[in-house]
């Protein structure tokens, strides 16, 4: 029986699930169990596989994240604790470890909530850390991934929405970007899209609330206007095309 705290829960219930769980080779205590890793997200350090290790991390002010399955800490305070952190780049697990707790001052505020962030695995874009943007990535289209705690799509349809050719090119800033700007054009999390509205605007016609139109009007050659969140095309181009009237 494990005995926990109210943040550690959800990794405890992993770890008595692991523990309880039958391998198919092998007795559950001999089993490989994959050792802690440490990954540098944007401005959050995390800890996976840390059971084992989470008295230490919490001793240096690590807090346990649910949605991440992970302890987590601020690149900022990472780098007050080591005088050899002098980047991100530079903070490792063994040098973590190695602290005397006793020597490490840890704030009071530092209650880490760890960015979101995203993840490319096995053909999918995962979203991590998403609850202060998940009404941005559900009008993306993803879909909530329970078994992995995070928000999942394609990841070639993440590339085509957000217009970049490449996995390196995809960012979390570009990703919420155009999730913001569907929000704002008519797909509201959880409900149905709002009625388009056409306007013309200084020579140009501007579709607002058009998502379900979208591949219409990008195939009447009207582009994204992500500042207004429109689609527009100049009405002198609307009216030379065959069959259009004035």
């Amino acid at each position: 029986e494990l005995l926990v705290e109210g943040e550690e829960f959800a990794e405890a219930v992993v770890e008595l699930v692991r523990r309880a769980t039958p391998g198919d080779r092998a007795p559950v205590e001999m089993q490989d169990k994959p050792g802690p890793e440490l990954l540098v997200e944007g401005e959050t350090v995390l800890v996976k596989n840390s059971y084992d290790v989470k008295d230490q991390l919490r001793s240096i002010g690590f807090r346990f994240a649910t949605e991440s399955r992970a302890w987590t800490a601020s690149v900022q305070h990472c780098l007050t604790l080591c005088p050899d952190f002098n980047a991100p780049e530079d903070i490792n697990l063994q040098a973590l470890l190695a602290l005397d707790p006793t020597q490490v001052e840890v704030p009071q505020a530092e209650q880490v909530k760890p960015a979101p962030s995203i993840r490319i695995d096995n053909g999918e874009v995962l979203v991590l850390n998403s609850y202060p943007v998940k009404d941005s990535i559900r009008a993306l289209g993803f879909r909530w991934d329970q078994e992995r705690v995070c928000w999942k799509k394609s990841t070639e349809e993440v590339l085509e929405q957000v217009g970049v050719g490449d996995e390196g090119e995809l960012t979390i800033e570009a990703l919420l970007d155009v999730g913001r700007s569907l929000e704002a054009s008519g797909v509201p999390a959880g409900g149905e899209a709002r009625e388009a509205v056409v306007k013309t605007v200084d020579g140009e016609v501007r579709v607002f609330n058009s998502y379900a139109e979208k591949e219409t009007l990008r195939g009447l050659g009207f582009r994204w206007n992500q500042e207004g969140a429109y689609w527009g095309k100049l009405l002198d181009e609307l009216r030379s095309m065959p069959g259009a009237e004035a």
